[in-house]
């Protein structure tokens, strides 16, 4: 695949390991593949990448606080609690290197965080997957 990271330079990104994905599963034949790959993907899509802290990342992540079955409008100051520790650890990275959007793989977390960053004062819009990501940096053809 061949992209263009420069479709991406609007956005500062850093990127938010999914529980069920960080402790449950496995990407690639390589152990921890579940970490770098989809950073490695970020990366080559987006030329501003910055990691959370290290203690919140990678085995060490905090969950959206909105699987479990959470994620309904019902138990929202449930799944508000239960994000504190992510929007806490992605205002650090908003405030120490600018910070504009928060990718992930999974669609519950960014389900949960559409709803739940702007209880923390951040956009709604900040959340956006990967995907979005690297489709908007794919270059067809001779394109580039």
């Amino acid at each position: 695949m061949k992209f263009d990271p420069e479709a991406n330079d609007d956005k500062v990104v850093t990127f938010h390991d999914s529980c069920n994905v960080s402790r449950g599963s496995r990407l690639g034949d390589t152990p921890g593949g579940q970490f770098t790959i989809p950073r490695d993907l970020i990366r080559a899509a987006c030329t501003h990448f910055v990691d959370m802290a290290p203690d919140t990342i990678h085995e060490h992540t905090f969950c959206c606080g909105g699987g479990g079955g959470l994620l309904t409008d019902d138990l929202l100051e449930l799944r508000v609690k239960g994000a504190l520790p992510r929007a806490q650890a992605l205002q650090q990275v908003i405030e120490q290197h600018g910070v504009t959007h928060m990718a992930a793989i999974c669609a519950i977390c960014k389900s949960q965080f559409t709803k739940v960053l702007p209880q923390y004062g951040m956009g709604m819009d900040m959340i956006i997957s990967v995907h979005q990501l690297v489709g908007d940096a794919l270059v067809f053809g001779n394109e580039h």
